[in-house]
């Protein structure tokens, strides 16, 4: 994505940060144009500190044309050296929610005919890593779930009325005395107790 910014839109710098929820810190995930390292200084920033920290926090866009004069900005002479004159920040929401901050960096004057685009993209780009998020809570959590499942000194099965047996965990199989081979071809009325 920084990229893109970077080749596409004539950005001088683009960064894209990463909300970490458990310890409310910013994490750099991307960066192109003038940096492309992402564990520097700027690699994690609290909420609240930093012009990057400062927009999560707000949960608003900070757009300036004349960067130098910028109070948020702590780095004028890295600015100047550089010859930045307006950035675009823009936190990234999903369902009043930051999920992350997008930093660009140009050195031409402040263009309000991308900023709409911009903004648009920063969307796209957050329901992506809420995504990714969901995906990632989802992996996690089978995995828990198979632990539990195999390791578990429980008897678990997965069952369904249309299929019957879908699987069973080893604890399952040797309490009902079956191999998981053969227990899949009984019923339940098989394996039951009768005065069950």
């Amino acid at each position: 994505c920084a990229e893109s910014f970077v080749t596409r839109m004539d950005a001088a710098l683009a960064r894209v940060w990463v909300l970490d929820p458990a310890d409310d810190v910013l994490i750099m995930h991307g960066s192109a144009g003038l940096y492309t390292h992402t564990d520097g200084g700027h690699g994690r920033v609290p909420v609240g500190h930093l012009k990057i920290g400062h927009i999560a926090e707000a949960g608003k866009p900070h757009i300036t044309g004349d960067l130098l004069n910028d109070p948020l900005l702590g780095q004028k002479e890295w600015a100047k050296k550089n010859g930045l004159v307006s950035f675009y920040g823009y936190p990234m929401i999903v369902e009043d929610r930051v999920v992350g901050v997008l930093a660009l960096f140009f050195k031409t004057k402040l263009r309000k005919e991308i900023i709409e685009p911009v903004a648009s993209l920063v969307s796209g780009i957050a329901l992506s890593i809420e995504g990714e998020r969901a995906e990632q809570a989802l992996v996690e959590s089978e995995g828990k779930f198979r632990s539990y499942f195999e390791l578990g000194l429980i008897g678990m099965s997965l069952t369904s009325v249309e299929k019957g047996w879908i699987e069973a965990n080893n604890y399952l199989c040797k309490l009902f005395g079956y191999e998981w081979n053969e227990l899949k071809t009984k019923s339940w009325t098989e394996i039951t107790h009768p005065d069950d």
